[in-house]
Parts: C-alpha cells; structure tokens; sequence
C-alpha cells in the first residue's frame, strides 16, 4: 500500500485541529444555551425563525462541516454571519460576539486554503520529476 499524499505541515496540522476545537466548544456553547433557555419552538416567531436559520444554526451546520468539508464548512459560516449580521441589526457587542462565535469557520477557511497550497506544491514538484517509462 502505497500513499500518494504527503502529510501536511505541523503549522497546517495546528490550524485544523484548533478550529475543530474550537468549533466544538462554540456548538456545546449554542446547546447549552438551547437547553438552559428551554427552547420552544411554539413561542418563535418567523422573523426568529430567520434569525435563528442563519445565526446558531447555520454557523452550527458549517462548523460540522467543516470537520469533512473544510472549505464549504467555513462558507457556509462565513455565509451565516453575513446574513445574520445584515438582518439582525446587531452593533457593538453583539457584532463582536458574532464574530468570535463564527471564528472556527474562518480557521477551517484558513486550512482549506492551506490545503490547496500544499496540494499545488506537491504537484509541481512531482511535474518536475515526471515518472520515466521503463527503458527498452
């Protein structure tokens, strides 16, 4: 068995793991939020409803995404705090504590570029010692 891809950096290998973690204390934030609140759904309103579409459940839904998808996980983030920040009106603190919550998702975005760097890296450098066909 034979593996093709090299492993990737230690600094590439640091970005992942710190926004997986971090992405799984922000999402145990956002549930015990829900669950200390006592979330009912009866008592949400649409305009709510939409908030919380792209608020915690979208940042949510990227941030596992992230774990496979690193690149369409922080998208999706990215996607959700815009939306939410434009529709929510939030300003000063709230703005900010937006911002940190949907701070995994940059860092996936972050890996996901990292990726595509070291991908195209280890592609010129096996362009540049092509495979020999055997010799006659």
């Amino acid at each position: 068995m034979t593996v093709s891809e090299k492993p990737i950096s230690s600094f590439h290998l640091a970005v992942r793991w710190t926004a997986r973690i971090s992405s799984l204390l922000i999402i145990s934030v956002f549930l015990l939020m829900f669950l200390g609140e006592g979330f009912d759904p009866a008592t949400v309103k649409p305009f709510e409803w939409l908030l919380l579409l792209f608020g915690p459940f979208g940042l949510i839904i990227g941030m596992l995404l992230g774990w496979w998808k690193e690149g369409l996980g922080g998208a999706i983030v990215l996607l959700s705090l815009v939306v939410s920040l434009l529709i929510g009106g939030y300003s000063g603190p709230g703005g900010v504590y937006m911002l940190l919550c949907a701070s995994p998702g940059f860092l996936f975005l972050f890996s996901w570029y990292l990726s595509g760097l070291e991908k195209s890296k280890n592609t010129t450098a096996s362009d540049e010692n092509p495979p020999q066909p055997p010799g006659g």
